[in-house]
């Protein structure tokens, strides 16, 4: 292992990992930056030429902030006075970077891929092996042609275990991310009909998953969802391509990590799980309700036993679960009267993941003065599947007990909500966030249970951000 005396990184590896000949003026970077608001004093920074912004015109910020050095395609004379590396292209040079780093690590590599619950499953795992040693995991939702080299590029180099998600919405994305990565094991958490507007089906999809078993070496052990339908597809790509062992997880009698039971607590707000792990009975709890959640568990079960983990020590660690941000997490805010439950399950959504979050807001308890509402954003890249997913959402909506319904979007899911919801149930429609926001504020009651989930870009994050201004005394919008 490197020492840590190093730093993240010295100006002679990066120029080493750029093929950069000239050499470099000496200094060490703690961090690497793309992005001058977020840089931390002691970061590389690297101007990257985005589709909305030129990372070369915040270079002045980043000197300003106490950048290093800084990655750039051209000379910028007017900061001569300071370390440039000049590049041709600056987004091949982070790659180059996150190649290097990939190289130089001892660490355990961990890539996850899937439909549903990619940033979950990274989150819960960081969250676990975090117990046995220096753990590092992408942030946030890092998982595209600029996040994962990112990621990689940034992982300490006393790390033990590195968790990378890797994420696509177009064929050809994973296999390059994959290579990258390199992984010793790689986790498929579920195939679903997510960017089903930009793929043919989802057979193609699950191919496009199972790239992520296409690298050099290919990964030791690969841990699939057995109740995809295209388990035996995902099955046969890994062993294709060279994958060592494989485990699947879920409901399925056949699988090898197996979902037996799965109950609420008598608060039904923790998750109580019964699973079998190679034929040995297992039971534990989880913090937080969903059995997509528990699902997600057994991947720690499969990875805990290929690791030769304590399990009494993973079975604490999953009992101290943090939720995450966007992700199902619950807050409780005073408004006047009394209080509501939000549930914030805004980043992302599909039709599985709405089934599964729609599940956990109807088995909530309500107070008897309090509703379920339910605020829905679009689901977005659905193609020609759009408007029949739609009408199949407000319908898993209806069947639930579910007192108050929100819609927000173009006209596909406009068209559902119309002419699905009866009556007594409408709460409103607007064509974006801003314009539901003051809609779903004037209906709001102590005691309701507010659930939030859209696509990202129905910007339904908005009505999130405005509740919790409430619980922060921001604003006190709530009144």
């Amino acid at each position: 292992m490197i020492s840590s005396e190093l730093g993240l990184w010295t100006s002679q590896e990066v120029a080493a990992a750029l093929a950069i000949s000239e050499e470099p003026s000496s200094w060490k970077a703690t961090g690497i930056s793309i992005d001058s608001r977020t840089l931390k004093s002691g970061d590389l920074y690297i101007a990257i030429r985005g589709d909305i912004h030129d990372g070369h015109a915040f270079v002045s910020e980043a000197f300003d902030k106490g950048a290093v050095a800084a990655i750039v395609d051209h000379p910028l004379e007017s900061y001569s006075q300071f370390p440039q590396l000049i590049v041709e292209d600056t987004l091949v040079a982070l790659t180059k970077l996150g190649a290097f780093a990939r190289q130089r690590t001892n660490a355990t590599i961990i890539a996850v891929t899937g439909s549903v619950g990619k940033t979950s499953t990274k989150e819960m795992l960081r969250h676990v092996l975090g117990e046995y040693g220096v753990t590092f995991a992408s942030p946030a939702s890092y998982n595209n042609h600029w996040g994962v080299p990112l990621s990689l590029a940034t992982m300490p180099r006393d790390a033990v275990y590195g968790i990378f998600e890797v994420g696509m919405n177009h064929r050809g994305e994973i296999a390059p991310l994959a290579s990258l990565v390199c992984p010793h094991i790689a986790v498929i958490t579920a195939i679903a009909e997510a960017h089903i507007g930009l793929m043919v089906s989802r057979q193609e999809i699950a191919e496009e998953k199972s790239d992520i078993f296409k690298c050099s070496p290919a990964p030791g052990l690969a841990i699939i969802n057995q109740d995809a339908p295209e388990f035996d597809l995902m099955r046969s790509l890994a062993t294709k391509y060279g994958v060592s062992k494989i485990l699947g997880f879920g409901k399925s009698q056949h699988a090898a990590i197996r979902l037996v039971d799965y109950s609420l607590d008598v608060t039904r707000q923790m998750g109580v799980v019964t699973a079998t792990l190679n034929g040995r009975e297992l039971a534990y709890t989880l913090p937080q309700p969903g059995e997509h959640v528990a699902l997600n568990s057994l991947i720690a079960l499969a990875l805990g036993e290929a690791l030769g983990l304590d399990q009494g020590r993973l079975f604490a660690q999953l009992k101290t679960l943090p939720a995450v941000k966007g992700r199902g997490q619950q807050h409780r805010i005073t408004i006047t009267g009394g209080e509501i439950l939000l549930i914030d399950d805004a980043y992302n959504a599909n039709l599985t993941s709405m089934q599964a979050g729609l599940s956990v807001l109807a088995a909530t308890p309500v107070s008897p003065t309090g509703r379920r509402m339910a605020i829905l954003g679009e689901m977005l890249e659905l193609g020609s599947q759009a408007e029949a997913h739609h009408q199949y959402l407000m319908a898993e909506v209806l069947a639930r007990p579910i007192h108050r319904i929100f819609a927000v979007g173009g006209p596909v899911i406009e068209a559902a909500f119309k002419g699905g919801v009866p009556t007594d149930k409408v709460g409103g429609y607007a064509q974006n966030a801003d314009a539901l926001i003051p809609l779903v504020l004037k209906d709001l009651r102590p005691g309701d249970i507010v659930f939030v989930k859209g696509s990202k870009g129905s910007q339904v994050s908005k009505l999130v951000d405005k509740l919790l201004s409430q619980k922060n005394g921001q604003d006190g919008v709530v009144q």
